[in-house]
């Protein structure tokens, strides 16, 4: 057995990242990495009880991958691995290495999916992961940033599918050693010497001159982002903890609470907006001109967002919402503007004094006279807050509750007899509260389709 096997093998099993039954997508190149991740799991297939695949991905930038599609499934087909290809054709050559490493991911999980593997495993090395901590540092990053490459992520966070990354333990010279020693060829993609790409720049130019003074620079750099990594893990964890405290999750929309978000600490706030962008955006890519983006429209009050909301958001654009007017069904439910409104009748309990949730409303059903209609705002609307004596203009209760001039129009106000009952997510009405003396109780609930 190899030392260089050995030494991923362990990687593997300190990381996790390989346990029986998993079917494998090998994402190969033809490259000198890919090419040894490949040998390396048909060793590893005769110790672990696993199924592999593999996948290329065709770029459509150089002649040379036509051959490279070639070899990729000649390497395939000789040890009877089963060969996926797909496709991608990039129009706009802006921040191209960015855009090509997120549809090279969509593509590789769609194969994935198709071929009913749960984890895609790709060639980055030590090397790559060095370069990568590089790379963010030169930008102006933070802490997460400096951890570099993770050895397992969600690329997509909703899928289930992962992403493996078994050589980060192993340097590129080591591979290539390997791969000479034992005669296995491989392919050499002569863009990795193009100096208009910014890793190039660093892998080429960059790292030599810096190991001229370190010769352990690679795994110093290795090693600190490794520290970094364990710190990282325990603030995501916390993080998600706050998140969940002060988010409500309804369908496709997330709304937060403005009071709570604002009394955090800027580094928690920063997290807390780049949890909401990772799952509006079902993408694990976020950057730092995007959380300030999120943390100062929450800091001037914006609760609610979706991807509708996020474009708006990130293109500085507005939407004029048109007035609408709806007669809600009770019981029933009904449906419009890709919401649903649903009511019917409760028994009152003490559980209802202590509801947190603010689509969801309950009134005190004899104080209901006539239909209830559901409509957005208008000039002069009053009404009595929860715990109030006197009425309060609406729009003097939406400015203080920071809720932006934008989506002021979108709020749902629900309307009885001439009166506000609800200020759908934020307030009920005093006049239509449910008490210990309430005999009937109507539910109201809102839901996004």
């Amino acid at each position: 057995m190899s030392n260089i096997f050995k030494k991923v093998e362990k990687f593997i099993e300190k990381e996790k990242l390989v346990e029986d039954k998993d079917k494998i997508l090998l994402a190969v190149s033809g490259g000198p990495d890919s090419v040894f991740l490949f040998h390396f799991f048909i060793y590893f297939l005769e110790r672990k009880d696993i199924e592999i695949k593999i996948a290329y991905i065709h770029h459509h930038l150089r002649k040379e991958a036509d051959r490279e599609v070639e070899f990729v499934k000649n390497l395939a087909y000789s040890y009877g691995i089963e060969f996926f290809k797909d496709d991608i054709k990039i129009e706009k050559k802006v921040n191209i290495e960015k855009v090509l490493r997120e549809k090279r991911y969509e593509k590789l999980y769609q194969i994935a999916y198709k071929t009913k593997c749960n984890k895609i495993a790709v060639g980055h090395t030590l090397d790559d992961n060095v370069e990568t901590v590089i790379m963010n540092f030169l930008r102006g990053t933070g802490i997460s940033g400096l951890c570099g490459i993770w050895a397992l992520n969600k690329v997509i966070p909703k899928s289930d599918i992962v992403v493996i990354r078994p050589l980060l333990c192993v340097e590129k010279k080591d591979i290539v050693e390997y791969l000479k020693k034992n005669k296995i060829e491989y392919l050499v993609d002569r863009s990795n010497f193009s100096l208009s790409f910014f890793r190039n720049k660093v892998r080429n130019e960059l790292i030599p001159f810096f190991t001229k003074y370190n010769s352990s620079l690679k795994k110093q750099i290795s090693k600190m982002a490794s520290i970094i990594k364990e710190e990282e893990k325990f603030l995501r964890h916390y993080s998600e903890k706050i998140y969940e405290e002060i988010v409500q999750e309804k369908s496709d929309k997330i709304i937060v609470n403005v009071e709570k978000f604002n009394s955090l600490d800027i580094w928690l706030k920063r997290r807390i907006a780049g949890i909401i962008y990772k799952k509006v955006k079902n993408t694990f890519y976020i950057n730092y001109r995007i959380i300030e983006k999120i943390v100062n429209s929450i800091e001037k009050g914006k609760s609610i967002f979706d991807n509708e909301t996020i474009e708006q958001l990130l293109k500085n654009r507005k939407i004029e919402e048109e007035p609408f007017l709806y007669k809600l069904e009770v019981p029933g439910e009904i449906k419009f503007n890709k919401v649903r409104v649903k009511t019917e009748f409760v028994e009152f309990s003490e559980d209802i004094f202590k509801n947190k949730d603010s689509f969801t409303g309950f009134f005190d059903w004899a104080k209901i006279n006539g239909e209830i209609i559901i409509r957005n705002r208008k000039e002069g609307d009053r009404f009595v807050p929860l715990g109030f004596k006197k009425e309060k203009k609406i729009s003097r209760f939406m400015i203080d509750k920071k809720i932006p001039k934008h989506e002021r129009d979108r709020v749902l106000i629900f309307e009885n007899n001439g009166k506000i009952m609800w200020i759908c997510g934020y307030q009920i009405s005093e006049e239509f509260k449910v008490e210990k003396s309430t005999f009937k109780v109507l539910k109201i609930t809102i839901e996004n389709l």
